[in-house]
């Protein structure tokens, strides 16, 4: 069972042709390239419903705001809204494999900051999605 569900998981990542691993990466890194990228790539479409349902909830118009103030929004609220940020960490561990979760939970504050940081490119080079 937890083979297959390994396979699965492994199997739905697109590949990130640009992620590129040499000798001298970091390990965490590594796993960014490896493991982070291809799970929010392939969560997409779920972590940007996340932002939108944070945004509706605070009541913050996008249309109103202009871009600026929509990016300075966007990144305060990643910076200081620990329930927005533990969904979107959530929704990025639960894909991962058994071996990768405990590499995850030796190496936690790291990694947090880093799925946190590329949503945030994500989010801000797409705000059109929004």
């Amino acid at each position: 069972m937890n083979q297959d569900r390994n396979a699965l998981v492994l199997k739905l990542r697109p590949e990130i042709k640009k992620a590129k691993i040499t000798e001298t990466t970091l390990n965490v890194e590594a796993f960014q390239n490896t493991t982070l990228r291809p799970i929010i790539k392939f969560q997409h479409a779920v972590l940007f419903l996340i932002l939108k349902k944070y945004i509706t909830d605070v009541h913050f118009d996008l249309q109103a705001n202009s871009v600026e103030k929509t990016t300075n929004f966007i990144t305060k609220a990643l910076q200081s809204n620990t329930q927005l940020n533990l969904q979107i960490t959530h929704n990025v561990t639960a894909f991962f494999t058994p071996d990768e979760f405990e590499f995850y939970a030796e190496n936690s504050k790291e990694i947090h900051k880093r799925i946190i940081q590329i949503c945030k490119e994500r989010y801000l080079t797409n705000l059109n999605a929004l």
